[in-house]
Order: C-alpha cells, then sequence, then structure tokens
C-alpha cells in the first residue's frame, strides 16, 4: 500500500495535517485506523506515537514509537522525530538513561 492510498478515509498524509493542524484526536484516531487496515505503515505509528505524546501519554506514545525503529524502511525523518519524542517521554517519566540514549540518536540520523 502506498501512503497515498485511502484507508477507512484516511491517508498517512491527511493524518500529519491533522497532527499540524493540532487537531490531535482525530490525528490519532486516523493513526490508529491505518494501523488496523495495515500494520506496515511506520509513519502511522509514528503519528500515534507524535499524537498522545502531545497528550502527555507518555507511556502509550513510547509504545507506538518504539515501533517505528522496528521498520527498516522508515524514512528518516519518521526516525528523528521518533527518537526526539522517545527521549522527551524517557525524560518526562524519569528515565534519564533512555532519555539521553534517544535524544542522542536523535542528533545522529542523517
Amino acid at each position: 500500500m502506498t501512503l497515498s492510498n485511502a484507508v477507512f478515509g484516511q491517508t498517512v498524509e491527511e493524518a500529519y495535517t491533522m497532527l499540524n493542524r493540532k487537531q490531535i484526536d482525530s490525528s490519532l484516531a486516523a493513526a490508529k485506523n491505518i494501523i488496523k487496515r495495515d500494520s506496515s505503515i511506520a509513519q502511522a505509528y509514528e503519528i500515534a506515537g507524535r499524537s498522545l505524546f502531545r497528550k502527555y501519554r507518555f507511556v502509550e506514545a513510547i509504545g507506538y514509537l518504539e515501533k517505528v525503529n522496528a521498520f527498516e524502511n522508515a524514512p528518516l525523518s519518521s526516525k528523528a522525530w521518533t527518537m526526539h519524542d522517545l527521549g522527551v517521554s524517557y525524560y518526562s517519566l524519569g528515565n534519564y538513561v533512555k532519555a539521553k540514549e534517544n535524544l542522542l540518536k536523535s542528533l545522529e540520523i542523517k
């Protein structure tokens, strides 16, 4: 499935747009629907994780964000944002070792 294919009436691009427009609940719902239909789209996990991150639901966010790293074909921008948000999530939960590790990884992505 390509990113432009509609899934439950939503595309990854539309979910990104919702996230960028701070329509967090909508972007989260769209991402979860995309994942239900096709669990092989790394960006859907990124959007779900980043949406939860913006809602300060760090434990849930980590679950989605960690999955992005399992995708070898995930875009570098997805991996960079994922590492950043993982770092801040771990920091917010008091896990400073994992926070530092992920924040440093986000800076190494080229």
